[in-house]
Order: C-alpha cells, then structure tokens, then sequence
C-alpha cells in the first residue's frame, strides 16, 4: 500500500503503509517534569507528547520532519496539497521605509516558502519585514503578540508602513477588527471560542517572538488559526524537544540573519561587555537556589548598591541612558532605592503594574533624553524599541538564553550618534548554581554576540570602570 500525504494549512495526514510508532515518536517530545507526574511513574504513560495522532493527523509545520523521516527509510511517498496558494508578485516595499537587502531577501523567501520562521535579532527591523511580506500579499492578517507595549508600537509601525486605515487591534480592552489586525496573546486564550469565526476569515499568520510557542497558550491558540500563510519572528528559535512544538505552529527556520553580519554592517551596534564578580555575601552550598536567589541577587545590598554606583559613574561619563534589568518587581525596588541614595535623579522605574500609557510616557522620556536611568522588570525584554540606550546593566541573573539574547539586544540598536553599546552584567561567586549560571551567561556572550571572544570578568569596581572605553 503506497503512503500518500494529504497536506492542509494547519493540519495534514499521511495514510498507507508507513512505521507508525516510530514516526509518532520522531512528532514527539518529553515535557519538563515527566518522570515526576504519577502516570509516568505507574508506567502507564512513555512520558511523551505525541503531535500525531494513531490515525496519522499531524500539525502541517512538521511535514518537513515527516518527509525527512521517510526518505531516510527509502520509502516512497506522494503528496498532495488540498488547499491552492495564489501566486505571489513582486515584493512591496513598506510606505515610508526602504528594505535593507537582508531584509529584503527575508521577504522573498517568506514568500517563496509560505511558512516558516524568520530569525532575526533585535533592532535587525523584524515588524518591517512583516510589514512588507503584508502588504505583499494583501490579505486577511492576524499579527499576534504577547504585550501590551509591543501591541502599540506594532500598530504604530504599521500605521505608517502600511497604512492606518487598514490597521484594527484586538486586546488591552480594545476590539477594534480590520483586513490587518495586531492581536493580544493573552486577550484571545483566554476564549478561544469567542474568536472562532474571525480566525476562520484569515489568510496570514504572522507570530512575533514565535519562540513563546514552544508553551501549551502559544501552541493552542497559533493551531486554532486557519492561515495558509503561517510566518514566526524571533530573535532566539532554540532546538530540543520542545521546538517541535514551534515548527508545528508555523513551520522551520528559513531564513537567518546574523548578529556578527549587522554589527559589521553597522545596522547594530557593537557590544563591549563586562562582567564584575561578585562574592558577597558566601552563600552556603547547601542552600537550594530559589534562596540562593534572593541572598545572591534580590536581596543583596551589596551587589544592588554596587549597580546604583555603576549608573551614577556611566551618567557622569554621559554614556546615558542606561537601563538596569531585573527579573522581579521587589528587585527593581531594591536598586531604585539604591539609585536614590547616590543621588540620581533622573531616573524612573518601571513594570508590569503600570499601566501601557505610564510606560509608553517613560519610553518617550528616555527618547527625549529627560529619563537617563531606567530600571525595568522583563516588560522591556522583548521588542519594546529604545534605540539611544548607550550602556545596559543586567542585574538579573539566570541562565536563559533567550533571556541573555533580549536584553542585551535591547541595547544594540544603532543611532547616528551611537556606534557602541556598553553591556554590564555580573559574576556571582556566591553560590554554585549562581556561578554556574553566570559561566553559561558568559559563553553564550561569547558565542553569539562577540564573535567568539571571551568577555572579561574584573574583581574590582575600579578595574571595571578603568576598561569602560
């Protein structure tokens, strides 16, 4: 019996003769924590989440796996597509911007793909790109994100790359549909149901920081929209298990553009990064790491003074705005009050819990250059566009790559008066996981955004602040 694949805009099927445990397995992932949950354990689960079912449906994105499987197996196989594509014509460029050639090639082979993620880091002009291939095809559009601030600065792009009489939003209590809609994450998870028929009536996908997809919200809500075209942009696509999850929503990386190739192109600026070891105060191995956490970072006086100091020190040599990233609010809280009592004025910090016009009021103010430190939670992250930063300080920890990537990132767009950006992170000594996570901070600096050069760790203020140019 001969193996045909039948494949559709979100889900296809393979029937015929074909290993079907093993290609199930091939579609499947083990989720974190598996071997812990009672089914497991009772052995009556293998642990795995299977994206195919027995009777061969699986998520469109993973047709590539599939074929790749089957070929590897030297069975032959037919394919055919139920749905037709319509031809595509020349690239258009967005209203008021011209593409750069990276740019532009990104576009045509989004087109020609029709599916597929596009890496691009940040401040490489990712909503210009989806801007273009937009208005290109011309047709129904649901741009998702995930937070506020990147919903409007996403509309406002698109306004005038596009054009505002087409641009409609759908979250932050705002429905407001159009042919190109800027959609909320969250506002459309929480009723799916209630969004049923106005998916049905969209042609193009477009999913901003894609890479959220590899989460159970991101998957299921992507999955429920019927778009042929089906396009990811993120900065940071990961591998393993889990990326299965992120192909089967939109398909796998098609295009990439490089960090090293727009630093030497000057689109990005180039990052120079210190690290300064911390070894206050001698947390005891024994202590488990959520504690190791709060003694080492959260609530270290020390090193949070220490931050306050490098902001006043990086304002009097006019390497402002600086922007200091934590990961919770209470942290944030600590080093505002640190940055108070070194006599800082100029500085505000900012969350979750303010609302997106208070935020929006503060990007200005650092635009305008009233606000010269800006202490964040992770709302600034990802995506949110601040392109005078000169120096980031990140204050935060942790071992995330996608983490590390974002917001060193966030400082990395170029400016005509910017050629540089100062990166400021720590060495904690304080605590084996702590120091294990600063070395996994310091390699993937290394290997992604200095071109395989070592940053240095200084043992002392003095030393760091003697290497600041």
């Amino acid at each position: 019996m001969s193996i045909t694949i039948e494949i559709g805009k979100v889900y296809s099927k393979i029937s015929g003769d074909y290993p079907v445990s093993a290609l199930r397995k091939e579609l499947s992932y083990l989720p974190r924590g598996y071997q812990f949950m009672p089914r497991y354990r009772m052995k009556q689960w293998d642990g795995r989440i299977h994206l195919m079912s027995i009777g061969g449906k699986f998520p469109s994105g993973l047709y590539p796996t599939v074929r790749k499987f089957l070929i590897s197996r030297n069975l032959k196989f037919q394919v055919k597509r139920v749905y037709r594509i319509p031809t595509v014509q020349d690239v258009m460029q967005p209203n008021n911007t011209k593409l750069r050639d990276y740019q532009l090639e990104a576009v045509r082979v989004a087109l020609k793909k029709t599916r597929g993620v596009l890496k691009q880091p940040a401040g490489s002009g990712k909503t210009l790109v989806a801007s273009s291939i937009i208005k290109t095809l011309n047709r129904p559009t649901v741009f998702l994100t995930h937070k506020k601030d990147l919903l409007y600065q996403t509309k406002r792009v698109f306004e005038e790359e596009i054009g505002k009489d087409k641009i409609g939003l759908i979250g932050d209590g705002i429905v407001e549909t159009n042919q190109i809609d800027i959609v909320s994450i969250p506002t459309i998870s929480r009723t799916p149901t209630k969004f049923k028929s106005y998916f049905k009536r969209k042609e193009v996908l477009i999913a901003d920081e894609v890479h959220h997809a590899q989460s159970n919200t991101w998957y299921k809500t992507i999955m429920q929209i019927p778009a042929m075209y089906r396009f990811g942009l993120t900065a940071t696509p990961q591998s393993g298990d889990k990326f299965l999850l992120l192909e089967a929503c939109t398909g796998k990386v098609i295009y990439t553009t490089e960090y090293g190739e727009l630093i030497k192109d000057k689109y990005l600026s180039k990052p120079k990064v210190l690290l300064l070891k911390v070894t206050k105060p001698d947390i005891p191995d024994r202590q488990e790491y959520q504690t190791a956490y709060r003694d080492g970072i959260v609530q270290n006086k020390w090193r949070n003074r220490i931050i306050a100091g490098i902001a006043k020190k990086l304002c009097s040599l006019r390497l402002d705005p600086v922007c200091i990233i934590t990961k919770f609010i209470e942290h944030g809280s600590n080093i505002e009050k640190e940055v108070s009592s070194v006599g800082l004025e100029d500085y505000r910090f900012i969350h979750g819990q303010h609302s997106a016009q208070e935020r929006m009021e503060v990007i200005q103010n650092v635009l305008t250059g009233k606000v010269k430190v800006l202490i964040t939670s992770p709302i600034f992250g990802e995506g949110v566009d601040i392109p005078p930063l000169r120096s980031m300080i990140l204050a935060s920890g942790g071992y995330s790559y996608i983490k590390v990537i974002q917001e060193a990132g966030r400082g990395m767009r170029s400016t005509e008066s910017k050629s540089e950006v100062l990166i400021i992170d720590f060495f904690d000594d304080t605590h084996s996981y702590l120091l294990k996570h600063s070395k996994r901070r310091r390699n993937i600096y290394k290997s992604e955004l200095l071109s395989k050069v070592t940053p240095p760790v200084y043992n002392s203020l003095d030393l760091l602040f003697e290497n600041l140019y």
